[in-house]
């Protein structure tokens, strides 16, 4: 069999949002895998009315053996899962925006230099004999002809693209320049930071929560995940809306997942599906760290779900359903609350001396299921995190639109809960569509036949 290797290049540009931001992504992506300290980034035009585009930084360069399968598409010197560059691309894809496309490349690993320019002829990749360099700086430099839509986006962008996908390499010290000016690092005003280590499947995933005095800009998310001091992609939590209104927009958790980084997109905008088992754990200690900070909002109201409902749960989550159980899940027990509204946790009994707190969502009281009004949430229900409830939202809009018909919410509320129950499953058990919805009719079947006055 053979590859076209050109129309291989081109679908790989098209992952990206722009061959501009590409061609800045992959270079930096490199730069920062061989733990470069500088990098100089450098975009003109030359005499001849050809615009481009530089990269140099003071890693380890290349010797010859490296230098040559840097040549080869498709080969990396770099282990999946070890860097964020990984492809084995680099800015070469940038070949396939245009025959007019060459990249001039020179390196120096301490004693050896190398030189070689990649070009187009016709549908052919190209590239030169190396040869020996004169360049005696370590590190290595590289030149792009780029086209003028690009170039106008570099130009414009570069500046703000370091500060959004370098702003950690540039808190750590890395000296990231554009066009001989020093790029200084975004500096939040906290009043408060605070780093921690999230263990999520026996990997580690070191978390810095900034609490900052005014507001942030809306490109800043609750939420950021790096890699090698790269972003990788921004979040706003699921439980956004519970996080005091006052303190919305003013905190951010920036979380190195390097372990991770065998779960990259191959344009690095963020992870493959599966990485969510991690990705959970991970927001829910930060929901944990704001609720010790007294940012989550304890002044919803809530109340327990329908007796005949609750007691219909407990029973096949502990028979036919176990494996939605919470108790596998969470660590939570299913339980009933006593009926009547509540806000927040329901007290529990102080503790014998010399006996040990039980952890949350394994007292006796359980697990539970309720009904909480919260009309400017977008979610028709959510496990909190913080009380272990599976909280149904009788403020979303189609929970209302069951009005005071008893079978309609009775249906509405089954089916939030094995909704939930089977997100929760699945993050851990990928498990297919089609396991997924036959498995919620099962569940709301079985549990119309155990609620004896709901007959649809």
């Amino acid at each position: 069999m053979k590859i076209d290797v050109l129309h291989a290049l081109e679908d790989l540009v098209r992952i990206y949002d722009s061959s501009a931001k590409m061609v800045f992504r992959e270079a930096t992506d490199n730069a920062l895998d061989i733990l470069a300290t500088e990098i100089d980034i450098k975009i003109g035009k030359d005499s001849n009315g050809k615009y481009w585009i530089s990269f140099e930084d003071n890693g380890s360069g290349m010797d010859k053996k490296t230098f040559e399968s840097y040549h080869v598409i498709a080969k990396s010197t770099k282990t999946y899962g070890k860097s964020i560059g990984f492809a084995g691309i680099g800015a070469k894809v940038y070949l396939a925006v245009g025959d007019f496309v060459r990249i001039f490349t020179e390196t120096c690993c301490g004693n050896e230099s190398w030189s070689s320019e990649m070009y187009r002829k016709g549908n052919d990749l190209m590239h030169s004999t190396p040869k020996k360099s004169s360049r005696k700086k370590n590190g290595t430099y590289y030149k792009v002809l780029i086209n003028y839509t690009d170039y106008l986006e570099l130009q414009q962008s570069l500046e703000d693209w370091v500060k959004v996908f370098c702003n950690n390499a540039l808190l750590n010290g890395i000296k990231i320049s554009v066009n001989g000016k020093s790029v200084k690092p975004w500096i939040p005003e906290t009043s408060k930071t605070k780093s921690y280590i999230v263990m999520a499947e026996n990997k580690k995933f070191p978390c810095k929560l900034h609490l900052c005095k005014n507001d942030l800009h809306k490109s800043k998310r609750n939420i950021e995940y790096h890699i090698n001091n790269h972003f990788v992609k921004g979040r706003r939590p699921d439980y956004y809306d519970q996080v005091k209104l006052e303190f919305r927009n003013k905190w951010f958790v920036s979380v190195e997942a390097y372990e991770i980084a065998d779960y990259l997109k191959t344009d690095k905008s963020g992870f493959r599906g599966g990485w969510w088992k991690y990705g959970d754990a991970i927001e829910k200690k930060i929901f944990k760290e704001l609720q010790k900070l007294g940012l989550i909002s304890t002044q919803t109201k809530k109340a327990a779900a329908p007796q005949s409902l609750a007691k219909a749960f407990e029973k096949l989550l502990k028979g036919k359903f176990a494996f939605l159980n919470p108790n596998s899940l969470i660590g939570g027990l299913i339980g009933t609350k006593r009926p009547g509204p509540i806000c927040g946790p329901s007290p529990r009994p102080p503790s014998k001396p010399g006996s040990k707190s039980p952890r949350p969502g394994t007292s006796k009281s359980g697990f539970s299921v309720v009904v909480s009004y919260r009309q400017n949430d977008k979610r028709e229900g959510y496990l909190d995190p913080g009380s272990h409830q599976l909280v149904i939202n009788s403020g979303h809009a189609l929970a209302i639109s069951t009005g005071q018909d008893k079978k309609a919410w009775s249906y509405h509320c089954t089916k939030v809960v094995v909704l939930i129950l089977l997100e929760e499953y699945n993050k851990k058990n990928p498990i297919s569509i089609s396991k997924f919805v036959t498995t919620q009719s099962e569940f709301m079947d079985a549990v119309r036949a155990e609620v004896k006055d709901w007959k649809l």
